[in-house]
C-alpha cells in the first residue's frame, strides 16, 4: 500500500491540512473521508438551510427565525449542531482536528452556541452573525472534505 508522496510544487508547505493527509494510506483515508462527508452533511448542510435562502447582508425574516433556531440548536435528533460535530470529530485523527478547516468550524460553532439566547429572541444582529457563522462552518467542512478527496486521488494514482 502506498502513501501520498508529493513534491513541494504539489503541496505547498503552508497547507498544514494537506501535510497531515500526505502520510495517510487509502485505508487510513477511508474513515476520514466518510466522517468528513457525514460532518458536511449532518452539520454543514443543515445549519445553512436558512442561510442559503437569505442573501448576504439581508435581514432574516421573522418567519425563518424559528427554523434557524431549530437548524442550529435542534439539528440532529433534537441536539445542537455542535453536539453532532463533536460526536463526529471524535472519530477523526487529532492532527486533522487541529488543522484550520476543522478547528475553524469548531470555533464558528462555538460562536453559534454562544448566541442561542439572542437567536431565540430573534435579535437581528445575532441572526445575521449566526448566518455568517453557519456559512463559515459549511465552507470549512467542505474544504476539509475536498482536501481528503484530493488526497484520495493522489493515493489512488500512486497505488496504480
Amino acid at each position: 500500500m502506498s502513501t501520498i508522496t508529493s513534491s513541494s510544487d504539489e503541496t505547498p508547505a503552508h497547507d498544514p491540512l494537506a501535510e497531515s493527509l500526505r502520510e495517510m494510506s487509502s485505508v487510513d483515508l477511508d474513515p476520514v473521508e466518510e466522517t468528513l462527508a457525514a460532518l458536511h452533511h449532518d452539520v454543514g448542510k443543515y445549519i445553512t438551510r436558512v442561510a442559503r435562502n437569505v442573501p448576504l447582508g439581508a435581514a432574516v425574516p421573522a418567519s425563518l427565525g424559528a427554523m434557524l433556531h431549530k437548524d442550529l440548536y435542534e439539528t440532529h435528533r433534537g441536539t445542537r449542531a455542535s453536539a453532532r460535530f463533536a460526536e463526529l470529530v471524535a472519530l477523526l485523527p487529532t492532527t486533522l482536528c487541529e488543522q484550520p478547516p476543522v478547528r475553524d468550524a469548531a470555533r464558528a460553532l462555538q460562536r453559534i452556541d454562544d448566541a442561542e439566547t439572542a437567536v431565540r429572541a430573534l435579535d437581528p444582529v445575532a441572526l445575521a452573525r449566526v448566518l455568517d457563522d453557519a456559512r463559515e462552518v459549511e465552507l470549512h467542512l467542505a474544504m476539509a472534505l475536498r482536501a481528503v478527496r484530493l488526497a484520495r486521488v493522489r493515493v489512488d494514482a500512486a497505488e496504480r
